[in-house]
């Protein structure tokens, strides 16, 4: 029988205590008492919006067909993996395929959005190591390394962020580097997606060239870095992961969604694709992001096993 999953909100990590975190103006977690309560105001294009989060009983959480999932507020969802049961697997469309597609295919207990890809070719523009092997090479995209605007920076572009399944022996950890950071001695990369720009402990929108400025302006912003859009986010703390979803109806920028996770006190934390590529799937949860609520469809996923 497979273990269960439990998915619980990161501020049942702090409930034991009545305090108030600020996430910034306008926004504020109170825990105490019998339920949480988060007020946000700027954070939502400043829509003034009160929700609360009550405190899940063990019977809701032992349920193995009953995954609970809990929103912070409209369209902002924080999921956190027991990693000492579940963890991460790439899967990789042969073409291009919906989340909820892949989640129904994989029967994996959740599936959320991961690298990036070129909807014209259908081709990665992330790599993708599953089991130790590469299965998806940006390399290979004829479409990216013969733009001639992006081939000064393709290096730079090989080298954005990558969250690794890190495994010695039997044992598994998790981390999130550059695609051209060794690898700790002993240890080996079981599984990776590249993503970027990473989040925590700093934010390197312009260092993987996401971004890119001059005299202060922004020339180019190849993911809306400085937009309000859904977002989709892996994060580490401890020895636990974190998934953190912002939908259409909560969009954040990068800076945003960087200072949110400093927030949450996560040690490190990378963005994947975002808009309208956003998408979640577990069994009581399905989450698009893309303008006409449609499911995109997309190259690269995360499975939780």
């Amino acid at each position: 029988m497979k273990k269960k999953l439990f998915i619980s909100v990161l501020v049942f990590t702090l409930m034991l205590a009545s305090k108030v975190y600020a996430f910034g103006p306008g926004f504020s977690i109170k825990f105490g008492g019998n339920e949480t309560t988060i007020q946000a105001y700027e954070i939502m294009n400043g829509n003034n919006s009160q929700g609360t989060i009550p405190i899940a009983s063990k019977k809701i959480v032992k349920k193995a067909a009953n995954i609970p999932h809990y929103q912070i507020v409209d369209g902002l969802y924080v999921v956190e993996i027991d990693t000492n049961n579940y963890t991460l697997e790439p899967y990789v469309a042969w073409g291009l395929e919906t989340n909820e597609n892949v989640y129904k295919k994989t029967k994996a207990l959740a599936v959320v959005n991961a690298g990036y890809f070129d909807p014209n070719n259908k081709q990665t523009i992330s790599y993708v190591v599953k089991d130790g092997k590469l299965i998806a090479n940006p390399e290979e995209n004829k479409n990216l390394i013969n733009n001639e605007n992006l081939r000064p920076y393709l290096d730079t572009i090989f080298n954005r962020s990558e969250f690794r399944v890190l495994q010695k022996g039997r044992k598994i950890k998790y981390d999130i580097a550059k695609h051209n950071d060794p690898v700790e001695a002993g240890w080996s990369i079981k599984h990776s997606i590249q993503g970027g720009p990473m989040l925590s402990p700093e934010l390197t929108a312009v260092d993987e060239y996401f971004l890119a400025l001059e005299q202060g302006k922004v020339i180019r912003d190849a993911i809306s870095v400085t937009q309000k859009v859904a977002r989709t986010v892996l994060a580490i703390k401890e020895d636990k992961l974190y998934i953190v979803i912002a939908t259409t109806k909560c969009p954040l920028t990068l800076t945003q969604m960087s200072d949110l996770c400093h927030k949450l006190g996560f040690e490190k934390a990378i963005n994947f694709d975002g808009g309208g590529s956003t998408s979640f799937d577990s069994l009581r949860m399905h989450i698009v992001s893309d303008k006409n609520s449609q499911a995109r469809k997309l190259k690269s996923f995360w499975l939780v096993k």
